[in-house]
Order: C-alpha cells, then sequence, then structure tokens
C-alpha cells in the first residue's frame, strides 16, 4: 500500500487508495481492467513504476482509460530485443494525480506475443464524485 503524508490525506479526504502490481507476461493484450466502485467514483493515478526483466524490441506497455476514447495516462516502447538488460521507467503525477474520467476503469496492456516481461506497479486513489442514494453503501 501507499504510504507517509499522501496516503494520509487520502483517508482524511475521503479517498480509498489502492496499490496494485501487475505481471506483465508473453501473452499480450489487456493484463489488468481495475474497475471503479459505481457510476459515481473516479479513478486517480498517482505513480506508475515498470520493471523490465526482459526488453522486447517495439513492444508496448500502455495505461489507459476504458472510455470509448481511450486516453493514454502512459505508456512505454521497449527499444530493444536484449534479454538480460533490466531497466526502470517511472512516472510520478504527484499527490494529486491524473483524473481518469468519472466512472471509467484503468485498463494495463502490453501489445501482442514476445511482449515485454516484467511488473508494473501502480498507486492511487479512488473518489467519490457525484451524488449517491440516501443509505448507498458507496
Amino acid at each position: 500500500m501507499p504510504g507517509g503524508d499522501i496516503y494520509q490525506g487520502q483517508i482524511a479526504f475521503g479517498q480509498a487508495p489502492f496499490s496494485v502490481d501487475v505481471t506483465l507476461d508473453d501473452s499480450g493484450g489487456t493484463l489488468l481492467t481495475y474497475t471503479t466502485k459505481s457510476a459515481n467514483h473516479q479513478i486517480v493515478i498517482q505513480k506508475i513504476v515498470l520493471s523490465i526483466h526482459t526488453q522486447a524490441n517495439t513492444k508496448k506497455f500502455t495505461v489507459t482509460s476504458s472510455t470509448g476514447n481511450p486516453v493514454n495516462i502512459a505508456g512505454h516502447t521497449s527499444l530493444t530485443a536484449a534479454a538480460g538488460v533490466p531497466s526502470v521507467v517511472e512516472w510520478d503525477f504527484g499527490p494529486h494525480g491524473v483524473a481518469l474520467a468519472v466512472a471509467a476503469s484503468m485498463v494495463v496492456a502490453t501489445t501482442a506475443t514476445s511482449s515485454i516481461l516484467g511488473v508494473a506497479h501502480i498507486e492511487g486513489y479512488e473518489k467519490l464524485v457525484g451524488a449517491v442514494a440516501a443509505g448507498s453503501t458507496n
């Protein structure tokens, strides 16, 4: 879980922090779809760390929204096919982060098979942005 002042601030303002690790394997395509709790919630991404174990020339890693016209939040194209060339790519959007559209899911994907191998660590929070009915569990 995220920690420190940002994490405490999220709790104080009723935001639900999240932290996910996604294994990038050889299958390619969508690896994770992180959905909101309800149509009144919004996902905000604060930090993404991509740890590459094995490069794959011209293969891509992306984090996008699930809206009809997906918004690219982060992307990386591997420029070498050399095995055993580890690297780390980091996107830090600060404490306020990058907000997806309300009710949009976060989609983590790689292109095709023989893709980048590694782990992506993503931190952020979910916040309630719309009115909800009395007695709702949102």
